[in-house]
């Protein structure tokens, strides 16, 4: 009988009930939390980045006035109605201004590292900052236009062009667009603007014609108003530049009282003044629904009293500056 050839039946090893298999080493969990701790990282700084790319509001904070609450926030402020109190927009005040003054002082601080600038004296009495030279740093971008800014004497008149900031000043630096000058009798801005001359009320002013067009009304039949002014190009809509000139029956301290008492959501701060050289009341910039606005109250004579108020703040000034009384019609 032939052998058969046997081959050897391999078992399967056994296996211990109790066998568990490795554990995964403490190192290797410890790679898988810093890589979780490292994305979460990365997210949070692309979060905080993104909020800070945006443009900064300023907080819902109330304050007492429009001056404190502008100056705090360096944002347009608007009065909430009934609370007597105001809030900041998300209107920067910052905004190219034109305007034209006596110099009362010419700092010139930037040749020792300081600030050089101009305090200009409007028509109203107000004085404002104009800064033509930050000194070495930031750079001027405009002092060609301005290099003769710091041989300005003390009573020169000027016009400055340039944009203001959170406190009010103007300044030139920022753009090649925006110069002071000087203004000589000669070359006065308005040398070129029409005369308008109100026999009935005695009294006259210069504006441009060619930028402005003038309506006269009827003060019986219009609610005192005289005259308005709006440019050429309006199209009716009422947040468009205007200055409205009226009359009311009230001597000027009366009319002032009367303003004030009347409007308690208003501050308008008056300050006294001359207009045509007499007396007159200037109010603080004013907030309306569709920017800010002044009112000045000029002594008409005979317990009457002239409101001339405007939202195009700088062509108020300066047609104001050339305002003046006639007597009765004659020269």
């Amino acid at each position: 009988m032939e052998q058969q050839n046997k081959q050897p039946i391999q078992q399967e090893p056994s296996v211990s009930r109790n066998f568990q298999p490795p554990k995964k080493s403490l190192f290797a969990n410890k790679r898988l939390y810093l890589f979780v701790a490292l994305i979460a990282i990365i997210l949070a700084a692309g979060i905080l980045l993104l909020k800070t790319a945006q443009p900064s509001l300023p907080e819902q904070q109330v304050f007492v006035s429009q001056q404190e609450c502008q100056a705090q926030t360096g944002y347009e402020c608007w009065l909430v109605v009934g609370d007597r109190s105001w809030v900041a927009t998300t209107n920067q005040l910052s905004k190219e201004i034109k305007i034209v003054g006596i110099v009362v002082e010419n700092y010139l601080e930037c040749h020792v590292d300081g600030v050089c600038y101009l305090l200009l004296q409007a028509f109203d009495d107000s004085e404002i900052k104009v800064i033509y030279h930050y000194g070495e740093f930031p750079p001027c971008k405009n002092f060609e236009n301005v290099s003769d800014a710091d041989l300005l004497k003390i009573g020169d008149k000027v016009q400055a062009f340039g944009k203001t900031d959170s406190t009010g000043a103007i300044s030139t630096c920022d753009s090649t667009e925006y110069y002071i000058e000087r203004i000589n009798d000669d070359d006065d801005i308005v040398s070129d603007w029409q005369t308008y001359r109100n026999d009935e009320f005695g009294f006259e002013f210069l504006y441009p014609t060619e930028e402005w067009q003038l309506r006269e009304g009827d003060a019986q039949e219009d609610y005192g108003n005289i005259v308005r002014l709006f440019p050429r190009d309006s199209i009716g809509e009422s947040s468009e530049p205007e200055i409205n000139i009226a009359i009311v029956y009230r001597p000027l301290e009366r009319e002032k009282e009367y303003r004030e008492a009347a409007s308690s959501d208003l501050e308008y701060n008056y300050s006294k003044t001359t207009v045509g050289g007499r007396t007159a009341y200037s109010s603080a910039l004013l907030q309306g629904f569709h920017g800010q606005v002044r009112e000045v109250l000029i002594d008409a004579h005979n317990d009457t009293t002239f409101i001339v108020s405007s939202n195009a703040i700088d062509e108020l000034e300066q047609i104001l500056s050339t305002f003046r009384f006639v007597d009765d019609g004659s020269e």
